[in-house]
């Protein structure tokens, strides 16, 4: 079989040439200290693998990452391959290869009855809807913070806690996000280990990217009952704050947006942009607009709300189970910004 899982060596070459496009302001050392970091992590070393499709001479011509994820649905786990880092070597390049590896893995989820796969494409759809794969999410909302509009009294009534994300509580965060997935129409369940993969993945970035790369901050919010929290995960990056993530419990769904807002005050953000996964809690009738003037804004002042489609990270997916497909039909589209692959 043309695909295969590729030796130290082989990922060391690969990896080489990928840094011309994934590198994210690392040096070429950090970059393979990084790629390591992740397949060494304990979540990474059960469920990442570096793939390649193998010419007929014995070539590496193009390669991926592959994630073994568990999505969940009202309480029923489905196993699925995640993909990432598609890439054609630079010699192979216009010969089809990229095409060959992604119907290669979708063969090899066949094979291994998989119930579909996952990935976020940042070149456009048509490229891999030709395999079957479909769009599900790629919104991005945008809220303008005017501190003269807002009614900082109501927000000042908040009391929530914000703090790093690689310093909080994980295992909190784990057992919340659990149990709001039961929840949801579909979504990527995180084993423990597998939050703390992404939080030091994110953390890496951070601490070493020669690019302005923030930091993850986590605001979290207590109810009166010890099973009603909220939290919201977010970055800021010149004026904006964006929200990668929030997990509420309904009844705290007012009392997390306020204290998103006084963050965005506290830190001088114009805008607050997110994925249209954490606008959920305001569907079906997505009326993000009449809860922020009740809740947020003077009643005289309506917040100006954009919704636009992201050119990037698109969340795209192959059914293989046929109880997979009503998944395609979601709106807004539960997956969150911090499974990104």
């Amino acid at each position: 079989m043309p695909l295969k899982l590729l030796t130290s060596t082989e990922a060391r070459e690969t990896l080489h040439e990928t840094r011309t496009i994934w590198s994210a302001g690392l040096k070429i050392d950090e970059y393979y200290d990084y790629n390591e970091m992740q397949q060494l992590d304990p979540w990474g070393r059960r469920n990442l693998a570096l793939y390649g499709f193998e010419t007929g001479d014995g070539q590496i011509a193009a390669s991926l990452k592959l994630y073994r994820l568990t999505m969940t649905s009202r309480g029923r786990d489905f196993p699925f391959f995640g993909v990432g880092a598609i890439f054609s070597r630079n010699k192979f390049r216009g010969r089809g290869f990229g095409g060959k590896i992604v119907q290669a893995v979708v063969e090899k989820a066949k094979a291994e009855n998989q119930a579909g796969l996952l990935l976020f494409s940042d070149i456009g759809l048509a490229f891999y809807e030709q395999y079957g794969f479909r769009e599900v999410g790629s919104v991005e909302v945008s809220v303008t913070v005017d501190p003269d509009r807002i009614q900082r009294d109501k927000l000042a009534a908040v009391d929530y806690d914000v703090c790093p994300l690689y310093t909080s509580d994980l295992e909190i965060l784990e057992r919340h996000h659990r149990r709001w997935l039961r929840q949801r129409p579909f979504g990527v369940r995180r084993s423990l280990d597998y939050f703390a993969y992404k939080v030091r993945k994110e953390n890496y970035l951070h601490k070493y990217s020669r690019l302005p790369w923030p930091m993850l901050h986590v605001i979290t919010v207590k109810g009166q009952s010890h099973t009603d929290m909220a939290y919201a995960i977010y970055e800021i990056g010149g004026a904006s704050l964006r929200v990668l993530e929030l997990v509420s419990a309904p009844a705290l769904v007012e009392d997390i947006w306020k204290a998103i807002f006084q963050e965005a005050l506290r830190n001088e953000c114009n805008r607050i942009k997110s994925w249209e996964s954490n606008i959920l809690d305001f569907a079906p009738g997505y009326s993000l607009k009449s809860f922020l003037v009740s809740t947020i804004y003077k009643t005289d002042f309506a917040p100006t709300i954009y919704y636009s489609r992201r050119n990037w990270g698109k969340a795209m997916i192959l059914p293989l189970d046929n109880k997979v497909s009503p998944w395609l039909r979601s709106f807004p589209s539960p997956i969150l910004e911090l499974d990104h692959l």
